[in-house]
């Protein structure tokens, strides 16, 4: 991660991504076969209730400026790091009418 500018390795979702997953655990945070990710909190604390072996974080949401600095780096956001509601409709369209 030491490719990545100070903005990306700031992130708690990075440290999470690169130290508990890939380092410690030694998965990708992209392996959808044992990671599951929710904005939903209940579901997760449901989850370790039901099973013990069920491991949950819950991160800080990330601020908009951390979004912008790592954009302006050129850099992308970590997978699964952002979620934003509400969600835009597939397919809108928005025109801006102008009085002529």
């Amino acid at each position: 991660m030491s490719d990545k500018p100070k903005e990306y390795r700031s992130l708690d979702v990075s440290i999470l991504n690169q130290l508990i997953f890939r380092d410690i655990l030694g998965c990708s945070p992209e392996d959808n076969e044992i990671l599951r990710y929710s904005p939903n909190p209940e579901e997760f604390i449901e989850a370790v209730n039901e099973d013990p072996s069920t491991i949950a974080f819950f991160l800080n949401p990330v601020k908009i400026d951390d979004i912008l600095g790592v954009a302006l780096r050129g850099d992308k956001m970590p997978p699964k790091s952002t979620y934003f509601y509400p969600k835009v409709l597939s397919g809108l369209v928005i025109h801006k009418h102008e009085a002529v």
